[in-house]
């Protein structure tokens, strides 16, 4: 019974910390910014479409990454 308990929280943890991460990675998520409506039907028509915001606006590396998303997490 404990293995299954410790199990849920693993679960659960991955969850909590991927949920934020899948979410702030789409161009859906920066789209859906009131203040990113013009920029993101301007994204959309151009020749970057096929290329996700955060693939360009989220930093390089796990720390600035981790601390970029943390700030945007709030956002969700």
């Amino acid at each position: 019974m404990a293995g299954f308990a410790v199990a849920a929280v693993v679960v659960l943890a991955v969850v909590i910390l991927l949920l934020p991460v899948a979410a702030t990675s789409s161009s859906t998520y920066c789209g859906s910014c009131h203040a990113m409506k013009q920029a993101f039907a301007s994204w959309k028509r151009g020749p970057h479409s096929s290329v996700a915001c955060s693939g360009c606006h989220v930093p390089l590396g796990a720390s600035a990454s981790l601390k970029w998303r943390t700030k945007e997490a709030r956002n969700i």
